[in-house]
């Protein structure tokens, strides 16, 4: 009688293949799902812009100015330590956030981006020009995750970040 040989199972060699050819397609479709978070996280904020110079318009149809709180830079959106910008430049200002909420009630705020050597969280808001007691033109700032578009605003490219700027009409 002949003796049968009965496969027992896989050979390491053909187990180390079929794990190593799974662990690359694993990387390349975490690869893309990563850019495409990046991507709706980035249409995401400009169309949260958007949604913010609506509110402004708005306000200036309404009271025939723009929002003043001041010289500086204002945080738009609710912050639970009341700053944003670059490093924190930025402070809230909660009679801003009370005239826009009229508009826009949730404020919306934008994730952190690390930006060169700062930490940048946004968007941020000041009165550009002013005539009288009036403000006629504000500006928006904020920064977005690789070299996009801004939705309409002016980019500025700076290594793999998009800084946008909004300067209203």
């Amino acid at each position: 009688m002949a003796l049968k040989y009965l496969p027992r199972g896989f050979t390491l060699i053909e187990l180390l293949l079929v794990i190593a050819i799974i662990g690359v397609l694993a990387g390349i479709v975490f690869a893309s799902i990563g850019g495409a978070r990046v991507d709706a996280q980035n249409t995401t904020n400009n169309q949260i812009i958007k949604e913010y110079v609506k509110a402004f318009e708005f306000y200036y149809l309404r009271h025939g100015t723009y929002p003043d709180p001041g010289v500086f830079d204002y945080c738009l959106g609710d912050y639970t330590d009341n700053l944003c910008g670059f490093s924190d430049s930025s402070s809230e200002d909660s009679t801003l956030n009370a005239q826009l909420s009229e508009f826009y009630p949730s404020l919306p705020r934008f994730d952190e981006i690390t930006f060169s050597m700062w930490l940048f969280e946004g968007p941020t808001y000041t009165c550009q020009v002013r005539s009288g007691s009036r403000c006629i033109q504000y500006g928006l700032i904020w920064v977005l995750e690789g070299n996009v578009s801004c939705g309409g605003a002016e980019p500025g490219y700076i290594g793999d970040k998009t800084l946008c700027i909004y300067l209203s009409n």
